[in-house]
């Protein structure tokens, strides 16, 4: 659980860089901005720390321990980002709507690809590779191994894999063909896929806590277990 715990809040850091990681010291060397710029850059800035500040008040300081409890964590994380995002990006659009297109170009090309690699803090992963529905698959083999299911708990864990399923071409539909070519475009995309995964984990929760809730204590425990190796992968 400490382990987890760890993970939890590395996976916090690193969701938040998708939203406040705009490096502003490096924007203004970048795009040279005049002085109603400067002063819309400075809002920038402003707004990456308030939502910086509400990531931190949203992000779990331990993990909890049952399936259940960590799904209502990631919903937790997930509305806070979906937050931040919806603070941050009024000024990005703002500020990047006042500069000139040379200004633009420069600024497009901040955390560009290099090397084939993703872009970095500069603003944001790439929205195609994170955006894979398969951070709500459940391994379906694997819980009716290790929980042993009877045959009502199985319709109830059937009832489960429908609502991950559905959850999962939710996230998909999100994504975003290419990689938006601005940073308000990339930002936006970030939103997106937040507020698709926010609404899969609302299909998924009344499915698991119905499953869950038709365990036996053993079972229960069992799936403790397991959950927090399928929580640590599925961050």
């Amino acid at each position: 659980m400490r382990a987890l715990t760890r993970d939890v809040a590395q996976s916090c850091v690193d969701e938040a860089a998708e939203v406040t990681g705009w490096p502003i010291n490096d924007i203004a060397e970048a795009v040279q901005p005049d002085q109603a710029q400067s002063a819309l850059l400075d809002d920038l800035g402003n707004a990456i720390v308030q939502a910086s500040d509400v990531i931190k008040a949203h992000c779990p300081t331990n993990a909890a321990f049952t399936p259940l409890g960590r799904l209502d964590d990631m919903h937790e994380r997930l509305d806070g980002l979906l937050q931040a995002v919806n603070i941050v990006l009024p000024s990005l659009t703002k500020f990047y709507g006042s500069l000139s297109d040379d200004q633009k170009a420069r600024f497009n090309s901040i955390g560009a690809r290099e090397g084939g690699r993703a872009p970095q803090a500069a603003n944001a992963a790439n929205p195609i590779a994170e955006c894979g529905g398969n951070v709500m698959a459940w391994p379906n083999e694997q819980i009716d191994r290790i929980v042993r299911p009877d045959d009502g708990q199985r319709a109830r864990l059937e009832a489960l894999q429908s609502a991950a399923a559905q959850a999962a071409d939710a996230i998909s539909a999100a994504c975003p063909s290419e990689v938006p070519a601005t940073p308000p475009g990339r930002l936006e995309a970030v939103g997106h896929r937040l507020q698709a995964m926010l609404q899969a984990v609302e299909t998924i929760r009344p499915a698991l806590s119905d499953f869950y809730a038709a365990l036996n204590d053993d079972q229960k425990a069992r799936f403790n277990t397991m959950g927090t190796q399928l929580f640590a992968r599925n961050r």
